[in-house]
């Protein structure tokens, strides 16, 4: 077992970690000052939007490469978990507790968070992008449960079905035009150009695919995809209607005539120019043009991979697929053992499990009862019903117990008592 699972390190604790080395490569650069504020910002920035994501996910990868199922299938429960009960307030010391175990040679400037204001900095910018990161964990856990990642996945290998003749050429061309730097490469005009020609030949290589594969695997291409693009993160919202206002003001009809004017459109003169080159060669004008530039760039970013998701999704109806959306936690559970048959009722087990609870000192080692109602769910059919136990009922049922419960209970512990008595 790899030392991510020996070391039980979660989802939560791996970005932990992860911010915790960047921190520390901060410290110790000579390049690095704590007053370049902008440049500093710049590199959170881009750190926790992208750099953190790509390693958070390798670091999954390797674990459901490297472990069995029982033991990625507990690795996603209590990532889960982790992610959906994490305390904000409580992670700038958390990461500081971290540095200070990792630390051999830095000299203890402050033994208060108040003496790192990177790391605050730092959390401040990852809880602004959290959300992206509890949608991440949650994908590649329902990935791994359709068996859309297994055993020897290789993310930067796409084989993905056992089929020969499936095209993923386009595909990775198209996701390779959603990026945080891509604006640095390419104008906004040649940017929509060129992706709108990516767009319409992934378009071409979906249905391909789709006219080849049996339905099942025509529902795992269709998720695979689909989840990909989903990690894609949107750039600022920018409504149609200020793109037509732009349109309107300088006399042009679509994004198509922008360079068909023969007055040679000032429009395309503007969105034709490198990111880098604008303020130099538009210094009258820079905050219109600038703002055109990402106004165009940011509208038509979002709108291509609205288009590729709004035509993957017709595809499922066309081809008689169920979307992913509508696949049902059932669906996704899969069980991986068999689990021990009781003749009790979900009332019956949840009040056993909570009368051992109850013993003092505590004869289980859990952080919460939430670990209970899993492994209950995760390990036992009741009474005549051999599908999963739901949490949700386990929690209701074990905090709520009624009376008819405590009546089943009381004969059969009259009679352990009795029996221990005799031993």
């Amino acid at each position: 077992m790899p030392d991510e699972m020996n070391n039980e390190e979660f989802f939560y604790d791996i970005i932990k970690r992860l911010i915790t080395d960047e921190i520390g490569y901060l410290y110790f650069s000579d390049n690095y000052s704590h007053n370049d504020i902008a440049v500093n910002r710049l590199r959170r920035e881009e750190f926790i939007s992208n750099k953190l994501f790509q390693s958070a996910q390798d670091c999954v990868y390797k674990i459901i490469k490297q472990n069995n199922d029982i033991d990625i299938n507990r690795f996603f429960s209590i990532s889960l978990n982790q992610i959906n009960t994490q305390v904000p307030g409580n992670l700038p010391n958390e990461i500081l507790a971290i540095y200070f175990n990792n630390s051999t040679t830095d000299n203890e400037r402050c033994t208060t968070i108040d003496g790192y204001p990177e790391i605050t900095e730092y959390v401040d910018c990852y809880l602004v992008h959290s959300q992206k990161y509890v949608e991440l964990i949650k994908s590649l856990n329902n990935d791994f449960k359709l068996g859309i990642i297994t055993h020897s996945k290789s993310h930067s290998n796409l084989t993905l079905l056992s089929s020969n003749n499936i095209i993923y050429n386009n595909f990775e061309l198209f996701l390779s035009y959603f990026y945080n730097g891509i604006k640095n490469d390419l104008s906004p005009l040649k940017y929509i150009y060129t992706v709108s020609k990516i767009v319409n030949q992934f378009k071409k290589e979906i249905l391909t695919n789709l006219v080849t594969l049996s339905k099942d695997n025509r529902k795992q291409y269709l998720n695979r995809i689909k989840l990909d693009i989903q990690q894609i993160e949107k750039t600022p919202l920018v409504s149609k209607e200020v793109i037509d206002n732009w349109f309107l003001e300088y006399h042009i009809q679509s994004i198509h005539t922008v360079g068909d004017d023969p007055r040679n459109c000032s429009l395309a003169t503007y969105l034709s120019a490198d990111l880098e080159n604008l303020e130099r060669s538009f210094t009258e004008m820079f905050e219109e043009v600038i703002l055109i530039w990402h106004n165009f760039y940011d509208y038509y970013y979002n709108f291509f991979i609205d288009e590729i998701q709004s035509f993957i999704d017709n595809n499922y109806s066309e081809f008689n697929v169920s979307n992913y959306s509508d696949i049902t936690d059932n669906q996704l559970n899969i069980d991986l053992h068999t689990k021990l048959k009781t003749n009790l009722t979900v009332p019956q087990l949840a009040y056993l499990f909570k009368m051992l609870m109850d013993i003092h000192p505590c004869i289980f080692e859990v952080k919460s009862n939430a670990d209970i109602y899993r492994f209950i769910s995760a390990n036992f059919t009741t009474k005549g019903n051999s599908i999963t136990i739901s949490v949700n009922s386990l929690s209701d049922k074990y905090s709520n117990v009624d009376k008819a419960t405590a009546d089943f209970w009381l004969p059969h512990l009259q009679k352990m008592k009795e029996n221990a008595r005799k031993i």
